[in-house]
């Protein structure tokens, strides 16, 4: 069934919106408008294909069968004019307006440093949105349109992306400046046995889905291998959190070894020295096959594959 109403781009993008905010509240923030115009959108697209798209059930809302089969065209119809306007731009000669995606825990280390470069790389550009999210949500990004490029840990299994291997991020055990957990070891420059982190607490992600449980997941398989007895495990979903627990000498923890280079050198943490360790998260770009813009966002990601001098 349909009606005569118009249906409006921004109607799709504020109902892609609250499928992933979950409210309208948030919604609306995220939308720069009020709540009230944020429903009066979804009204006029419900209006426009003659049926309801989200059921309330108590503060949350939920997708009804018509919205779940609305979402996936309705970011096919984003992606495809977000395609067209990159597309515009190219053949203009410039690339004015561009958005990142970026896992937020490579976003701690100075990969990040690249994207001051891109100014310089791309005088054309005049609007830059970064997104720091999930290595998961990268990918559901990039796929659907909203993001150009991504950056993020590992790869998945998407079929509609194209992936190029950026390197690799080395890992660390980190542990506290001046730690009990190592007396006598302030120096930290001797070779420790893994069985010398017997007993001690182990700061780390939580068990879940994503990157970050990749490294859990190495570091698990790490300890089992080495046959160290681990001691209390501490989550800290994020490598700031854990960091700030290390230094109270609370335990160690398995982080990337850029993201702790500052404070290893202004003597805040210390690394330590374990014979023959090698642990490392693989790095790559992701931008979608079917993107008009394929030959920009190549020099976008060869731009991050140089090295950091």
């Amino acid at each position: 069934m349909t009606n005569n109403h118009d249906m409006e781009l921004k109607d799709l993008e504020t109902f892609v919106t609250v499928v992933k905010c979950g409210s309208i509240t948030c919604a609306a923030d995220v939308l720069h408008v009020t709540q009230p115009g944020v429903s009066r959108r979804i009204d006029r697209l419900e209006n426009a294909l003659g049926c309801t798209l989200f059921e309330r059930v108590g503060n949350h809302l939920l997708l009804t069968k018509e919205g779940k089969t609305l979402l996936p065209h309705a970011e096919t119809v984003l992606g495809s004019v977000r395609d067209l306007r990159a597309a515009v731009d190219a053949e203009k000669g410039g690339w004015t307006t561009a958005c990142i995606a970026m896992s937020a825990t490579l976003a701690e280390t100075p990969f990040t440093d690249r994207l001051k470069e891109l100014r310089d790389r791309f005088p054309a550009l005049r609007q830059l949105h970064i997104k720091m999210v999930g290595s998961a949500e990268v990918s559901e990004l990039v796929a659907a349109g909203e993001a150009d490029v991504g950056f993020r840990f590992f790869r998945d299994k998407d079929e509609r992306l194209e992936y190029v291997p950026l390197g690799e991020e080395p890992l660390v055990v980190i542990r506290a400046a001046h730690s009990r957990w190592f007396p006598g070891e302030d120096g930290g420059g001797e070779p420790l046995a893994p069985l010398c982190l017997n007993d001690i607490p182990w700061i780390a992600f939580p068990a879940r889905k994503g990157p970050s449980s990749h490294i859990t997941a190495m570091l698990d398989q790490w300890i089992e291998e080495t046959g160290i007895r681990p001691g209390l495990r501490i989550d800290a979903d994020c490598l700031a959190a854990q960091q700030k627990l290390v230094q109270a000498d609370f335990g160690i923890a398995l982080q990337p070894a850029s993201s702790v280079q500052e404070a290893v050198e202004r003597g805040k943490l210390r690394l330590v020295p374990l014979p023959a360790f090698r642990l490392t998260l693989p790095i790559c770009a992701v931008y979608r096959k079917t993107a008009p813009h394929r030959d920009m966002l190549q020099n976008v990601i060869r731009l991050f594959q140089k090295q950091p001098e």
